[in-house]
Protein backbone atom coordinates (compact mmCIF):
# COMPACT_ATOMS: atom_id res chain seq x y z
CA UNK A 1 0.00 0.00 0.00
CA UNK A 2 1.54 3.58 -1.01
CA UNK A 3 1.26 5.79 1.88
CA UNK A 4 -0.48 8.87 1.66
CA UNK A 5 1.93 12.64 1.97
CA UNK A 6 0.37 14.87 3.89
CA UNK A 7 1.82 18.21 3.93
CA UNK A 8 0.70 20.62 6.88
CA UNK A 9 1.43 24.26 7.24
CA UNK A 10 1.23 25.42 11.04
CA UNK A 11 1.53 29.21 12.05
CA UNK A 12 2.92 28.66 15.74
CA UNK A 13 6.16 27.01 16.95
CA UNK A 14 6.83 29.02 19.99
CA UNK A 15 4.30 27.30 22.20
CA UNK A 16 2.07 24.85 22.53
CA UNK A 17 -1.77 25.53 22.92
CA UNK A 18 -4.92 24.62 21.93
CA UNK A 19 -4.20 23.80 18.04
CA UNK A 20 -0.99 22.55 18.42
CA UNK A 21 -2.23 19.99 20.97
CA UNK A 22 -4.99 19.09 18.73
CA UNK A 23 -2.45 18.87 15.42
CA UNK A 24 0.27 16.61 18.10
CA UNK A 25 -3.07 14.12 18.93
CA UNK A 26 -3.43 14.04 14.88
CA UNK A 27 0.06 13.05 14.11
CA UNK A 28 0.28 10.72 16.93
CA UNK A 29 -2.80 8.47 16.00
CA UNK A 30 -2.58 8.33 12.04
CA UNK A 31 -1.48 4.83 11.42
CA UNK A 32 2.49 5.38 10.15
CA UNK A 33 2.18 2.87 7.79
CA UNK A 34 -0.82 4.41 5.89
CA UNK A 35 0.29 8.37 6.11
CA UNK A 36 3.63 10.40 5.70
CA UNK A 37 3.14 13.15 7.24
CA UNK A 38 5.44 16.46 6.93
CA UNK A 39 5.03 19.76 8.50
CA UNK A 40 6.06 23.23 7.88
CA UNK A 41 6.23 25.79 10.83
CA UNK A 42 7.81 29.61 11.66
CA UNK A 43 10.25 28.34 14.17
CA UNK A 44 12.01 26.64 16.47
CA UNK A 45 10.32 25.73 20.19
CA UNK A 46 8.43 23.36 21.86
CA UNK A 47 6.12 22.36 18.60
CA UNK A 48 9.25 21.29 16.73
CA UNK A 49 10.66 19.57 19.71
CA UNK A 50 7.26 17.21 20.27
CA UNK A 51 7.96 16.85 16.29
CA UNK A 52 11.00 15.36 17.12
CA UNK A 53 10.11 13.28 19.70
CA UNK A 54 7.39 11.45 17.11
CA UNK A 55 10.30 11.58 14.56
CA UNK A 56 8.61 13.99 12.03
CA UNK A 57 10.10 15.86 9.45
CA UNK A 58 9.69 19.32 9.89
CA UNK A 59 10.73 23.05 8.28
CA UNK A 60 11.14 26.36 8.90
CA UNK A 61 9.73 28.91 6.92
CA UNK A 62 7.99 32.04 8.22
CA UNK A 63 4.65 31.92 7.52
CA UNK A 64 2.76 34.08 9.29
CA UNK A 65 0.95 37.15 9.26
CA UNK A 66 -0.20 37.27 5.94
CA UNK A 67 -0.46 40.64 6.22
CA UNK A 68 2.75 42.04 8.17
CA UNK A 69 5.01 44.21 6.08
CA UNK A 70 7.63 41.47 7.00
CA UNK A 71 5.82 39.19 5.15
CA UNK A 72 5.09 41.26 1.96
CA UNK A 73 9.09 41.74 1.45
CA UNK A 74 9.65 38.21 2.28
CA UNK A 75 6.92 36.25 -0.32
CA UNK A 76 9.06 35.80 -3.00
CA UNK A 77 11.59 34.35 -0.81
CA UNK A 78 8.66 31.94 0.92
CA UNK A 79 7.05 30.91 -1.95
CA UNK A 80 10.12 29.58 -3.29
CA UNK A 81 11.20 27.96 -0.29
CA UNK A 82 7.67 26.21 0.13
CA UNK A 83 7.62 25.73 -3.57
CA UNK A 84 11.19 23.82 -3.14
CA UNK A 85 9.65 21.62 0.00
CA UNK A 86 6.48 20.53 -1.69
CA UNK A 87 8.74 19.73 -4.71
CA UNK A 88 10.95 17.29 -2.76
CA UNK A 89 8.39 15.57 -0.66
CA UNK A 90 5.45 15.35 -3.55
CA UNK A 91 2.42 15.66 -1.18
CA UNK A 92 -0.97 14.26 -1.79
CA UNK A 93 -2.60 16.93 0.37
CA UNK A 94 -2.08 19.99 1.71
CA UNK A 95 -3.38 20.65 5.11
CA UNK A 96 -3.49 24.21 6.71
CA UNK A 97 -3.75 23.80 10.18
CA UNK A 98 -5.21 27.20 10.58
CA UNK A 99 -6.23 29.77 8.30
CA UNK A 100 -3.47 31.93 9.21
CA UNK A 101 -1.40 29.85 6.91
CA UNK A 102 -4.23 29.11 4.36
CA UNK A 103 -2.94 31.90 1.77
CA UNK A 104 0.26 30.06 1.25
CA UNK A 105 -1.48 26.78 1.40
CA UNK A 106 -3.21 28.43 -1.93
CA UNK A 107 -0.35 29.52 -3.38
CA UNK A 108 1.22 26.10 -3.32
CA UNK A 109 -2.26 24.72 -4.75
CA UNK A 110 -2.24 26.90 -7.59
CA UNK A 111 1.47 26.07 -8.45
CA UNK A 112 1.34 22.64 -7.94
CA UNK A 113 -2.22 21.58 -8.15
CA UNK A 114 -2.76 19.88 -4.94
CA UNK A 115 -5.75 19.76 -3.07
CA UNK A 116 -6.13 21.98 -0.37
CA UNK A 117 -7.60 21.57 3.00
CA UNK A 118 -8.32 24.55 5.66
CA UNK A 119 -8.76 24.21 9.16
CA UNK A 120 -10.58 27.40 11.05
CA UNK A 121 -10.47 27.54 14.53
CA UNK A 122 -11.72 30.75 15.22
CA UNK A 123 -13.93 33.83 14.03
CA UNK A 124 -13.08 33.97 10.12
CA UNK A 125 -13.43 37.97 8.36
CA UNK A 126 -15.33 36.95 5.08
CA UNK A 127 -13.96 39.48 3.05
CA UNK A 128 -10.21 37.62 3.81
CA UNK A 129 -12.02 33.90 3.37
CA UNK A 130 -13.43 35.04 0.18
CA UNK A 131 -9.81 36.31 -1.13
CA UNK A 132 -7.65 33.73 0.64
CA UNK A 133 -9.50 30.71 1.47
CA UNK A 134 -12.80 29.43 1.01
CA UNK A 135 -12.78 30.27 -3.15
CA UNK A 136 -9.20 27.94 -3.51
CA UNK A 137 -9.66 25.13 -0.88
CA UNK A 138 -11.21 21.73 -1.78
CA UNK A 139 -12.44 21.44 1.77
CA UNK A 140 -13.17 23.56 4.88
CA UNK A 141 -13.37 22.02 8.17
CA UNK A 142 -14.65 24.40 11.38
CA UNK A 143 -15.25 23.38 14.90
CA UNK A 144 -18.93 24.66 15.47
CA UNK A 145 -22.13 24.56 13.86
CA UNK A 146 -21.80 28.77 13.85
CA UNK A 147 -18.97 29.00 12.01
CA UNK A 148 -20.39 26.53 9.38
CA UNK A 149 -23.03 28.53 9.02
CA UNK A 150 -20.51 31.29 8.27
CA UNK A 151 -18.92 29.87 6.35
CA UNK A 152 -21.48 28.58 4.16
CA UNK A 153 -22.44 31.77 3.14
CA UNK A 154 -19.57 32.02 0.94
CA UNK A 155 -18.81 27.95 -0.02
CA UNK A 156 -22.10 25.90 -0.29
CA UNK A 157 -20.15 22.23 -0.40
CA UNK A 158 -17.58 20.35 1.43
CA UNK A 159 -17.28 22.04 5.06
CA UNK A 160 -16.89 19.96 8.03
CA UNK A 161 -18.06 20.56 11.24
CA UNK A 162 -15.55 18.32 13.53
CA UNK A 163 -15.69 18.26 17.27
CA UNK A 164 -12.08 17.57 18.92
CA UNK A 165 -10.97 14.42 19.78
CA UNK A 166 -9.33 13.38 22.74
CA UNK A 167 -7.71 10.23 24.19
CA UNK A 168 -10.47 10.04 26.92
CA UNK A 169 -8.12 7.18 29.10
CA UNK A 170 -5.63 10.51 30.37
CA UNK A 171 -8.68 12.48 32.04
CA UNK A 172 -9.70 9.62 34.62
CA UNK A 173 -8.20 10.29 38.12
CA UNK A 174 -8.94 8.35 41.13
CA UNK A 175 -7.29 10.86 43.15
CA UNK A 176 -8.50 14.89 43.23
CA UNK A 177 -8.96 14.80 47.03
CA UNK A 178 -5.36 14.84 47.32
CA UNK A 179 -4.01 16.80 44.47
CA UNK A 180 -6.78 19.49 45.80
CA UNK A 181 -4.89 19.01 49.26
CA UNK A 182 -1.40 19.25 47.34
CA UNK A 183 -2.74 22.52 45.08
CA UNK A 184 -4.27 24.13 48.65
CA UNK A 185 -0.98 23.79 49.94
CA UNK A 186 1.02 24.87 46.85
CA UNK A 187 -0.76 28.14 46.79
CA UNK A 188 -1.73 28.97 50.20
CA UNK A 189 -5.29 28.63 49.81
CA UNK A 190 -7.56 28.46 52.96
CA UNK A 191 -9.46 25.01 53.22
CA UNK A 192 -13.26 26.73 52.62
CA UNK A 193 -12.36 28.14 49.14
CA UNK A 194 -13.56 27.17 46.00
CA UNK A 195 -10.63 27.08 43.67
CA UNK A 196 -11.38 28.92 40.28
CA UNK A 197 -8.84 28.27 37.09
CA UNK A 198 -8.88 29.66 33.60
CA UNK A 199 -6.09 28.99 30.97
CA UNK A 200 -4.90 30.10 28.13
CA UNK A 201 -2.30 32.73 26.45
CA UNK A 202 -1.46 35.82 27.85
CA UNK A 203 -3.09 38.19 25.20
CA UNK A 204 -6.07 40.94 25.59
CA UNK A 205 -8.67 38.26 23.59
CA UNK A 206 -7.75 36.34 26.68
CA UNK A 207 -9.83 39.00 29.38
CA UNK A 208 -8.25 37.80 31.82
CA UNK A 209 -8.99 41.05 33.64
CA UNK A 210 -13.00 40.48 32.98
CA UNK A 211 -12.45 37.71 35.94
CA UNK A 212 -9.92 39.48 38.12
CA UNK A 213 -12.40 41.93 38.66
CA UNK A 214 -15.34 40.10 39.42
CA UNK A 215 -13.32 38.08 41.70
CA UNK A 216 -12.80 41.58 43.73
CA UNK A 217 -16.41 42.01 43.52
CA UNK A 218 -17.45 38.46 44.98
CA UNK A 219 -16.24 40.46 48.09
CA UNK A 220 -15.42 36.85 49.28
CA UNK A 221 -11.86 35.93 50.55
CA UNK A 222 -12.50 32.47 50.25
CA UNK A 223 -12.48 32.57 46.32
CA UNK A 224 -9.45 32.07 44.45
CA UNK A 225 -8.38 32.30 40.90
CA UNK A 226 -5.46 30.71 39.28
CA UNK A 227 -4.63 31.64 36.19
CA UNK A 228 -2.42 29.31 33.67
CA UNK A 229 -0.50 30.19 30.48
CA UNK A 230 1.81 33.82 31.45
CA UNK A 231 5.21 33.66 29.65
CA UNK A 232 6.73 36.39 32.27
CA UNK A 233 8.16 37.50 29.03
CA UNK A 234 6.76 41.00 30.27
CA UNK A 235 4.57 42.02 27.52
CA UNK A 236 2.26 44.83 27.89
CA UNK A 237 -0.55 42.21 28.43
CA UNK A 238 1.32 40.65 31.36
CA UNK A 239 1.89 43.63 32.65
CA UNK A 240 -1.51 45.01 32.26
CA UNK A 241 -3.07 41.55 34.55
CA UNK A 242 -0.11 41.87 37.17
CA UNK A 243 -0.48 45.38 37.43
CA UNK A 244 -4.20 44.96 38.15
CA UNK A 245 -3.75 42.26 40.52
CA UNK A 246 -1.85 44.73 42.55
CA UNK A 247 -4.02 47.57 42.16
CA UNK A 248 -6.97 45.44 44.20
CA UNK A 249 -5.44 44.15 46.44
CA UNK A 250 -5.86 40.32 45.36
CA UNK A 251 -2.26 38.68 45.37
CA UNK A 252 -3.79 36.85 47.84
CA UNK A 253 -6.20 35.19 46.13
CA UNK A 254 -5.21 35.24 42.18
CA UNK A 255 -1.89 33.57 41.46
CA UNK A 256 -1.00 33.49 37.92
CA UNK A 257 1.06 30.50 37.11
CA UNK A 258 3.52 30.09 33.58
CA UNK A 259 2.50 28.26 30.92
CA UNK A 260 3.00 24.62 31.36
CA UNK A 261 1.99 21.18 29.81
CA UNK A 262 1.15 19.20 32.80
CA UNK A 263 -2.43 20.98 33.34
CA UNK A 264 -4.32 17.96 35.14
CA UNK A 265 -3.15 19.16 38.75
CA UNK A 266 -4.79 22.09 38.14
CA UNK A 267 -7.85 20.49 36.39
CA UNK A 268 -8.20 17.94 39.16
CA UNK A 269 -7.63 20.43 41.90
CA UNK A 270 -10.22 23.23 40.67
CA UNK A 271 -13.67 23.57 41.64
CA UNK A 272 -15.12 25.65 38.33
CA UNK A 273 -13.33 26.70 35.18
CA UNK A 274 -14.34 30.24 33.52
CA UNK A 275 -13.56 31.30 29.93
CA UNK A 276 -13.73 35.11 29.69
CA UNK A 277 -12.42 35.12 25.88
CA UNK A 278 -14.07 37.70 24.25
CA UNK A 279 -13.46 35.15 20.99
CA UNK A 280 -13.02 32.08 20.10
CA UNK A 281 -12.95 28.50 18.43
CA UNK A 282 -14.46 25.89 20.13
CA UNK A 283 -11.89 26.29 22.93
CA UNK A 284 -9.75 22.71 24.03
CA UNK A 285 -9.65 23.85 27.54
CA UNK A 286 -13.25 24.20 28.16
CA UNK A 287 -13.63 20.98 26.76
CA UNK A 288 -10.64 19.60 28.68
CA UNK A 289 -12.39 21.31 31.60
CA UNK A 290 -15.56 19.05 31.31
CA UNK A 291 -13.69 16.11 30.89
CA UNK A 292 -12.13 16.62 34.08
CA UNK A 293 -15.61 16.59 35.59
CA UNK A 294 -15.38 21.18 35.89
CA UNK A 295 -18.96 23.41 35.86
CA UNK A 296 -18.34 26.35 33.50
CA UNK A 297 -18.28 29.81 33.31
CA UNK A 298 -18.22 30.97 29.88
CA UNK A 299 -18.26 34.53 28.30
CA UNK A 300 -21.75 35.28 26.01
CA UNK A 301 -19.67 34.75 22.78
CA UNK A 302 -21.06 32.41 20.14
CA UNK A 303 -18.94 28.92 20.57
CA UNK A 304 -19.70 29.18 24.07
CA UNK A 305 -23.77 29.19 23.56
CA UNK A 306 -22.98 25.98 21.46
CA UNK A 307 -21.01 24.00 24.28
CA UNK A 308 -23.65 25.30 26.81
CA UNK A 309 -26.67 24.20 25.14
CA UNK A 310 -25.82 21.02 26.38
CA UNK A 311 -23.10 21.56 29.31
CA UNK A 312 -24.00 22.52 32.40
CA UNK A 313 -22.37 26.35 33.93
CA UNK A 314 -23.48 29.77 33.23
CA UNK A 315 -22.88 32.38 30.66
CA UNK A 316 -21.96 35.86 31.62
CA UNK A 317 -22.03 38.90 29.29
CA UNK A 318 -18.51 40.53 28.34
CA UNK A 319 -19.08 43.97 30.37
CA UNK A 320 -20.57 42.54 33.08
CA UNK A 321 -18.11 41.29 35.88
CA UNK A 322 -20.28 41.90 38.46
CA UNK A 323 -22.64 39.21 36.53
CA UNK A 324 -19.31 37.12 37.05
CA UNK A 325 -19.40 37.51 40.25
CA UNK A 326 -23.09 36.78 41.11
CA UNK A 327 -22.58 33.07 39.78
CA UNK A 328 -18.86 32.74 41.55
CA UNK A 329 -20.64 33.55 44.91
CA UNK A 330 -23.92 31.18 43.54
CA UNK A 331 -21.48 28.42 42.76
CA UNK A 332 -19.69 29.03 46.68
CA UNK A 333 -23.08 28.63 48.34
CA UNK A 334 -24.70 25.56 46.02
CA UNK A 335 -21.31 23.32 46.80
CA UNK A 336 -23.85 20.39 45.98
CA UNK A 337 -24.23 21.76 42.57
CA UNK A 338 -20.53 22.25 41.56
CA UNK A 339 -20.44 18.04 42.15
CA UNK A 340 -23.88 17.78 40.06
CA UNK A 341 -23.22 19.98 36.62
CA UNK A 342 -19.55 18.49 36.96
CA UNK A 343 -20.25 14.85 36.85
CA UNK A 344 -23.04 15.48 34.02
CA UNK A 345 -20.58 17.61 32.30
CA UNK A 346 -17.49 14.78 32.32
CA UNK A 347 -20.47 12.58 30.74
CA UNK A 348 -21.15 14.50 27.92
CA UNK A 349 -17.40 15.37 26.83
CA UNK A 350 -16.44 11.54 26.53
CA UNK A 351 -19.81 10.83 24.80
CA UNK A 352 -18.61 13.48 22.43
CA UNK A 353 -14.95 14.12 22.11
CA UNK A 354 -13.66 10.63 21.36
CA UNK A 355 -10.30 10.70 19.51
CA UNK A 356 -10.70 7.74 17.68
CA UNK A 357 -14.77 9.26 16.27
CA UNK A 358 -12.72 12.55 15.05
CA UNK A 359 -9.89 10.51 13.67
CA UNK A 360 -11.89 8.48 11.64
CA UNK A 361 -13.82 11.52 10.07
CA UNK A 362 -10.86 13.19 9.38
CA UNK A 363 -9.39 10.27 7.50
CA UNK A 364 -12.19 10.22 5.45
CA UNK A 365 -11.96 13.47 4.34
CA UNK A 366 -9.30 12.86 3.60
CA UNK A 367 -9.56 10.04 1.46
CA UNK A 368 -12.54 11.83 -0.37
CA UNK A 369 -9.56 14.28 -1.80
CA UNK A 370 -6.67 11.83 -2.70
Amino acid sequence: MNKKKILIFHPIGKWIGGGETRLIDLIKHLDPQRYNIQVVLPHRGPLSEELNKLNIRHHFVHIRRWHSLETKLLLPYLIIKLSLITYDFNPDLIFCNSHDVAPFGVLIRLLFKKPVISFIGVELPQEKAQKYLIRHTEAVIVKTEWQKKEIEKIKKDNIYNLKDGFNLQSFISNNKEEIRTQLKKEFNIAENSIILLSIGRFEHTKNFEYSIDAVKLTNNKNVYLLIVGAKFDNSPYEQKIFNLIKKLNLEGQVKVIPFTKDLAKYFIGSDIFIQSSKSEGLPRSVIEAMLYGLPLILSDIEPHKEILCEGKGSMVPLDKPEMLAEKINFFYNKRELIKEFGKYNKKLAFKDYNINEYLKKVENIFNKLV
